[in-house]
């Protein structure tokens, strides 16, 4: 058996149709094109990342620009039925998502449906040899399509210090499972999730990646450049080594090689056009230092958090440092996360944050929500 192929091609421009399609068709190329996983008439669903309502040149979404040409090139290999979908974030729509990037009046000339799969039928499917899930709802959409195409958008992460190929299935399941997810293992949940819905082919857009307080609060980066394979669990490695974090800290990339989902081992990669040393960027990682919150007496008991909660408090608490007002927050403990089963009853200042903690509302200052507001935060 061949080692897999993982493709590095530049594109030096997100917004340029005809420069992203001779770019995308020299990457597919080189993993022996779209032909080698579409048959004539096949049903094609292309999944990008449509997290939330943001404009693609963000970074946090991904660019329809991309997707049009690869749905082009899907159409002209044979595919019959093509269309885009995904299920975005808690408290977000993908419907929302697709309006905010663009993506009717991109490829709408082209007659590809668009869905959001958290409107439509989900399936409770088994999952064979599931470590910490043994079924889970998947959209219909998802189990009906011959060919699955993933187009994640490479950013650091609030869970994990990359958000990457396998991670991006994650939107493919229905709602309420996302927190599952988190609450017994996000690491192994999408790894279990891949066991059903592993996809044909993983297209990096990398065109405008995200860097910083991600995936959906940092700053987008021109990365320019489109990865692709049609092993995920490869692609992801590759990527990770771009971004310049090593996978061994990504977990989920590590368990899926182990789990024979792919091959997570670079030497065994063969990495064709562009080399990882020359487009290597490492990717700025901002997080919220625990030694400053130590410093002004602000505890937090988190466990099991999912990113709405996650990001919201993080940015409010990273804001308040940078502007020197985190001294207000002195003595006070903030609890969220779905999996805190006990708060130090010596700290009772308690700002109880987001609807799975409700439970603590008698400790002090409650904010609920899923995700809480942010406001709310800035009133405190």
């Amino acid at each position: 058996m061949r080692n897999p192929v993982v493709s590095i091609i530049r594109c030096p421009r997100h917004d340029d149709e005809a420069v992203i399609r001779e770019a995308m068709a020299e990457c597919l190329a080189r993993i022996d094109g779209l032909e080698s996983i579409i048959c004539p008439g096949d049903t094609v669903l292309l999944k990008p990342n449509l997290i939330s309502e943001k404009s693609y040149e963000t970074g946090v979404v991904t660019n329809p620009h991309v997707v049009k040409v690869v749905a082009e090139l899907v159409k002209e290999a044979g595919a019959g039925k093509v269309f885009v979908g995904d299920g975005a974030a808690v408290g977000h729509t993908a419907t929302g998502a697709l309006e905010a990037a663009g993506y009717h009046d991109v490829l709408g000339p082209i007659g590809v449906e668009l869905i959001d799969l958290h409107k439509g039928e989900f399936v409770l499917v088994p999952i064979p040899n599931g470590v910490v899930f043994r079924k889970l709802r998947i959209a219909r959409p998802v189990l009906e399509a011959q060919v699955v195409i993933n187009l994640p958008v490479p950013k650091t992460h609030d869970v994990f210090p990359l958000t990457l190929g396998l991670k991006n299935m994650k939107g493919v399941i229905h709602p309420r499972d996302k927190r599952r997810f988190h609450k017994w293992g996000l690491a192994q949940g999408i790894v279990d999730l891949q066991k059903v819905v592993l996809p044909e082919l993983t297209i990096f857009d990398g065109t405008v990646a995200h860097e910083g307080t991600g995936p959906t609060r940092g700053a987008p980066m021109g990365l320019g450049l489109l990865v692709a394979s049609t092993d995920t669990v490869a692609a992801d490695v590759v990527m990770a080594h771009i971004a310049g974090v090593p996978p061994e800290e990504i977990p989920y990339i590590g368990l899926a090689a182990e789990q024979g989902l792919g091959c997570g081992d670079l030497s065994a990669i063969t990495v064709l056009g562009e080399t990882i040393e020359d487009v290597r960027r490492p990717f700025q990682r901002i997080r919220l230092d625990e030694a400053v919150l130590r410093r002004h007496d602000v505890a937090v008991v988190e466990a099991g958090a999912c990113s709405g909660c996650r990001q919201v408090v993080t940015e409010w608490l990273m804001d308040l440092e940078q502007k020197g007002e985190l001294d207000r927050l002195r003595g006070r403990t903030i609890v969220y996360g779905q999996n805190v089963h006990a708060v130090p009853d010596k700290r009772g200042d308690f700002i109880v944050i987001g609807s799975c903690v409700k439970k603590f509302k008698d400790k002090g200052r409650t904010l609920p929500g899923c995700p809480p507001e942010r406001e709310a935060l800035n009133e405190i």
